[in-house]
């Protein structure tokens, strides 16, 4: 048998191959056959070193079906933002606004579903520390002193003007603030008027040419707009101080007379008036002087740069009661209110209360046209209606002042739940408030709501009730 030369011999693949002749020698056999199973291009793992090239062009010439296969989806994919970029180019704006809504939409949810399953759950938060608030649901300390808000805390609070309820943070607010009295003025170029709905209690009577006049006073609501604002007089002043409420006027009545200068009576009482610079604004919508306005914001501001700050003296509350039930209600009549019998400017002043059942309130008309507040547009309204019958006093100055007698005692008329209760009125100061009592001596119970007060000539004016 030939020696095999290992240094020197090249030996290709298909010399390699076994023979097919039997070997004459077991163990050349077992030699030729080694060299048969490995290649002459051997790296130094044994493994067989080929070059790349020619295992790129083996796997085509293998599957070239599925090679070109890869290459064109290899392609769609690469072309698909460029198709994506000219399909978007050609859609007007509003559906470029629909598909990119829709993609953020979608982008959005799919990023946060896979944030919550897949994301968060592999991350290890049970090694985290939780603030206490969070992990309050765990603990097992005992908390005695949480003070958890009411979401509906009752209305305790009374309000000792009118009777209407707040709650103890409202009231606690409210009864820092003095009440705020406005004089508004019912000629006929003033109306509609501003903030009769938002007051607490009104007062109204006769000024001079037998034109009427009121007071608002608000307390416990805000009122954005209020007026035409006009100018004080003695009487009103007399059903103000009892509030000690800020007095807002644009002038007053001045007289030798002390029953008649209001002027007099703001100065002596030290009354906070506010006839003040900055304290009113002008309409363009009206005429002056039935043009001027104010609102309790700008009023709060103004008494506190003028100095009237603090808090209010006690207020003497009335006695108050619920609503009667509807089936307790009376039907209720029309009254109607005429101030100077001698002036009646046809009517232009008289007023009229028509109860309405279902809400248990009365509605202002002048004639048959109704009383509107114009900054809500509802009808002005009152829960209560008290007719005081006042002593009138004609000075016959030059400005035709009028004196109305509110000090004293007299008869009243008071319209609620669709009944007419005949009571007396009685004011024993200037300090104090009128209290109303009916037939049997007992001081009367007023419904919760805005109270109107309208002070009646005795001789002069006429109180009709329709049949």
């Amino acid at each position: 048998m030939k020696d095999l030369n290992l240094s020197s011999a090249v030996i290709n693949q298909k010399t390699l191959k076994p023979k097919k002749t039997q070997p004459d020698n077991t163990k050349d056999t077992k030699t030729e056959q080694i060299f048969e199973k490995k290649d002459v291009n051997l790296d130094y793992n044994g493994k067989k070193n080929q070059p790349q090239d020619s295992l790129k062009s083996s796997e085509k010439s293998q599957n070239p079906e599925k090679s070109s296969f890869i290459k064109s989806i290899f392609k769609k994919i690469v072309s698909i933002p460029t198709r994506f970029f000219k399909w978007y180019a050609q859609l007007n704006l509003l559906k470029k606004v629909i598909y990119s809504g829709l993609f953020l939409a979608i982008f959005g949810s799919t990023t946060a579903l896979i944030l919550y399953k897949v994301i968060l759950p592999s991350l290890n938060l049970k090694d985290l520390e939780i603030p206490d608030i969070m992990a309050a649901e765990e603990s097992d300390k005992t908390y005695t002193n949480i003070t958890i808000p009411d979401p509906n805390p009752p209305r305790e609070a009374e309000n000792p003007i009118n009777g209407e309820l707040y709650t103890k943070s409202e009231w606690k607010i409210i009864e820092q603030k003095y009440p705020i009295a406005v004089m508004i003025e019912n000629h006929t170029d003033a109306r509609p008027q501003s903030g009769y709905n938002s007051a607490d209690i009104v007062y109204e009577t006769l000024a001079e040419g037998g034109i009427t006049r009121t007071m608002a006073v608000f307390w416990g609501r805000s009122c954005d707009e209020i007026g035409p604002i006009r100018s004080a007089r003695q009487y009103f002043i007399e059903w103000m101080v009892p509030y000690d409420a800020i007095y807002m006027h644009i002038g007053y009545a001045s007289s030798d007379d002390p029953r008649v200068d209001s002027g007099g009576t703001i100065y002596n009482l030290g009354i906070k008036s506010m006839d003040k610079y900055g304290t009113f604004w002008r309409s363009s919508e009206k005429y002056a002087p039935h043009n001027a306005y104010t609102s309790t914001e700008l009023l709060y501001e103004k008494a506190e740069y003028y100095g009237y700050t603090g808090t209010p003296s006690k207020i003497e509350p009335y006695l108050f009661k619920k609503d009667e039930s509807v089936g307790n209600r009376g039907e209720g009549r029309d009254v109607t209110v005429s101030f100077f019998d001698r002036l009646s400017n046809y009517g232009l002043y008289d007023i009229t209360w028509k109860y309405e059942k279902e809400r248990n309130v009365y509605l202002r008309y002048n004639g048959d046209t109704p009383y509107i507040d114009q900054n809500t547009g509802e009808q002005v309204y009152a829960k209560t209606v008290v007719l005081e019958r006042n002593e009138m006093i004609s000075t016959y100055d030059e400005k035709a002042h009028v004196i109305i007698t509110t000090i004293g005692s007299g008869d009243a008329i008071i319209l609620s739940d669709g009944k007419i209760i005949n009571c007396t009125w009685k004011k024993d100061d200037i300090n104090s408030r009128t209290r109303y009592y009916t037939p049997d001596g007992n001081e009367y119970k007023f419904n919760r709501g805005i109270i109107w007060v309208v002070g009646v000539p005795e001789e002069q004016g006429n109180v009709v009730v329709a049949e």
